[in-house]
């Protein structure tokens, strides 16, 4: 075995293949009809929790709690309570094991808040910083992981659509500036890809124009940058999303594109929009409730709307198919940022040969930094500066656990490497991070450049 694999089978995890397609479950009890409210995993209780929403007289606010655990569906009795709203969101805070929601309409049907309340596994607590977004609902929110910040975007006030960012650290919120940013929006699908350490934004609606939007943005704490794809999933706003974490992907269910409701699977690789070839699941397709069940690796869907009211609940597994994509900044070389691409999808028992390039023509080795991680390394945070070692504006951003040089003919313009991936189901969805360190005396620091990194989902 040689030391690419050894890498991965370091890594060896549980898998088991998921089927493709959406299924309806049958729990022995179910919240009544209702759309609009908000979902998240709790993993602290190993359940998903559901709060508020519209019942169907669109006149009256929901203020229950209710958990799901894969079985039944239980409604809550929270020790404080929290006041109904609708068109808010749940996100997961991993570092504090609560769950965080904002503003939404509130309390009433038709006034918008501005109050942030966190779930602590058994009632609702109200948190009260100094500074806070102007009120707002139907707006995108995720949490992210690696910098411990819960980010906000947009959504619609009473007489604004929004464009701005936000940031809550736990204690306070802070009003974010970005150079670039999405354009105002509402209604959107945002969430972060923990494996790319990137809050990703897509579609929504612009109230003021009657726009539908089809735009993919990410977001890693400085800098909103738009993705541009040669074929984007079609225009949509009112679809739920959420980070699947055992294959490393983002699904999306449902929306509506101005005109039909939509009851198309879509998921997000961070490299490519994929249009799934499966089966429909609810007819409810709008304004559901939905959230990766991180406990039993499935995507579930409730409620929502169609052309009516709807209170089914849905899950859908999905396949391990493998993922290979560039992601980050690096920095240049003479050549410019080099990226790294694989000859073809990394799956189990099959070859995964990479390829860094652009490289300068006097460039004869190239050293490539191996782990498993882009969050952390030896107990810091990643991205890490390397000013220190003479190379400013570049850094590490993958967990270097290993290494790798390959020597390169004179003139060759890029540097390949490869390894075969061992025939092991449990390396279904592992995860492998490659950066390469390109030698160059022509760029300002006199040393070289750092590509972009690289992610692998390994497939089977």
């Amino acid at each position: 075995m040689n030391a690419h694999s050894s890498v991965l089978t370091s890594l060896l995890v549980v898998g088991a293949l998921g089927a493709q397609t959406w299924t309806r479950a049958n729990p022995a009890n179910s919240p009544t009809l209702r759309r609009a409210g908000a979902m998240a995993f709790d993993g602290t209780a190993n359940r998903l929790v559901l709060h508020g929403g519209l019942d169907p007289s669109t006149s009256t606010l929901i203020d229950e709690t209710w958990a799901y655990n894969g079985i039944t569906w239980t409604q809550l009795t929270p020790t404080s309570s929290m006041p109904g709203r609708w068109g808010h969101v749940l996100v997961r805070d991993t570092q504090r094991n609560r769950l965080v929601t904002f503003g939404g309409r509130s309390p009433t049907v038709s006034v918008s808040a501005n109050d942030t309340y966190v779930w602590n596994g058994s009632g609702w607590l109200q948190v009260t910083p100094a500074t806070v977004p102007p009120p707002r609902h139907l707006y995108g929110m995720a949490y992210d992981q690696r910098r411990d910040r819960v980010v906000l975007f947009g959504g619609r006030g009473n007489l604004t659509t929004f464009d701005d960012t936000w940031e809550f650290d736990g204690l306070e919120w802070r009003h974010v500036d970005t150079v670039e940013a999405p354009s105002a929006r509402q209604e959107m699908v945002m969430a972060y890809d923990a494996g790319r350490a990137v809050t990703v934004v897509f579609g929504g609606f612009h109230s003021p124009s009657g726009t539908v939007r089809q735009d993919t943005w990410e977001y890693d704490g400085v800098r909103w940058a738009e993705r541009v794809f040669a074929t984007p999933p079609a225009p949509r706003y009112r679809a739920t999303a959420d980070y699947d974490t055992r294959r490393q992907r983002i699904v999306v269910y449902g929306g509506s594109d101005g005109q039909s409701v939509l009851t198309q699977t879509l998921e997000y690789t961070g490299d490519e929009w994929l249009a799934i070839q499966v089966g429909a699941g609810s007819p409810f397709a709008t304004e559901m409730y939905g959230a990766f069940d991180a406990s039993r690796n499935r995507f579930v869907t409730f409620g929502g709307f169609g052309t009516s009211f709807g209170n089914q609940t849905w899950e859908y597994a999905g396949v391990n198919g493998g993922i290979f994509g560039s992601f980050g900044h690096g920095c240049p070389t003479s050549a410019g940022i080099a990226t790294i691409q694989a000859a073809a999808t990394p799956r189990i028992g099959q070859q995964l040969d990479m390829v860094a390039a652009p490289i300068p023509a006097n460039t004869t080795f190239v050293l490539f930094a191996q782990g498993y991680t882009a969050n952390t390394w030896n107990g810091g945070p990643l991205p890490l500066s390397l000013a220190p070692f003479g190379l400013p504006d570049c850094s590490l951003e993958v967990a270097g656990v290993g290494t790798y040089g390959v020597v390169v003919g004179a003139g060759a313009g890029a540097a390949g490497f490869g390894f075969p991936i061992p025939n092991q189901s449990g390396l279904l969805n592992v995860l492998y991070y490659v950066q390469a360190f390109i030698p160059d005396e022509a760029v300002s620091n006199r040393i070289g450049g750092m590509s972009r990194p690289a992610r692998a989902v390994i497939g089977g």
